[in-house]
């Protein structure tokens, strides 16, 4: 790595998500040196948050989990080599005489390259924890806020939080596996993509709308 921050790159990429990784791919093609700089300590952006997760909407592929496309999206920007770089966030851009460009990270680090591409998305992902008394001593028990591995959830009964596409797609998931499943959102509609709602309501999901948790326990 040290000898790698010396180098002027042609590009570096800005975000090892799913762009970055193809841009990777493709500036490789172009005969470009090519270095990734992710915040991470992994690549894939939001992806590896829920790697059990089936994924309907990429072009080309009628379903594939969010880990599987990770791999294949790290196999192909790996076909040319791109350097990478893990937990470092760019704080610094500083053009230089020779028109190209300085980066410093937060640890100190220095990159040159001689063109910057961003694909840092929404940035890193951080969880919406619950706000109820009491909900941090059941983290990772009895509370999750992604499910690691689904069939943990086999024959349990599950209560979902949330009306967005990961709460809707995360109860279409479990609802084969889990003796219960309920969703519960705080506005009347769900916002999620209209064709997964409409699965949704075909399901033996118990949902409840206009509603919110306001304690947790076990019994």
């Amino acid at each position: 790595m040290a000898n790698a921050t010396k180098l002027c790159f042609d590009v570096t990429i800005i975000g090892g998500g799913p762009t970055g990784l193809f841009s990777a791919f493709y500036a490789g093609m172009r005969d470009m040196t090519t270095k990734i700089i992710e915040a991470a300590p992994f690549l894939g952006g939001k992806l590896p948050y829920y790697s059990e997760k089936f994924l309907y909407d990429v072009g080309g592929i009628a379903a594939i989990t969010a880990g599987d496309l990770t791999k294949q999206l790290e196999k192909q920007a790996s076909t040319f080599e791109p350097t990478l770089v893990y937990s470092q966030l760019i704080e610094k851009m500083e053009r230089l005489e020779d028109g190209t460009f300085r980066l410093t990270s937060n640890t100190g680090e220095k990159h040159l390259t001689r063109s910057i591409l961003l694909t840092i998305g929404f940035g890193t992902l951080v969880a919406n924890k619950l706000e109820v008394p009491g909900a941090a001593q059941y983290e990772g028990h009895h509370l999750h806020y992604r499910p690691v591995n689904v069939e943990r959830f086999r024959d349990k009964r599950v209560l979902i939080s949330g009306g967005g596409d990961t709460a809707v797609d995360w109860a279409l998931a479990l609802a084969p596996l889990a003796q219960f499943i309920g969703i519960v959102h705080r506005r009347e509609a769900f916002r999620a993509h209209e064709g997964n709602v409409a699965l949704l309501q075909k399901q033996a999901v118990a949902v409840m709308t206009s509603s919110r948790i306001k304690d947790i326990w076990t019994g």
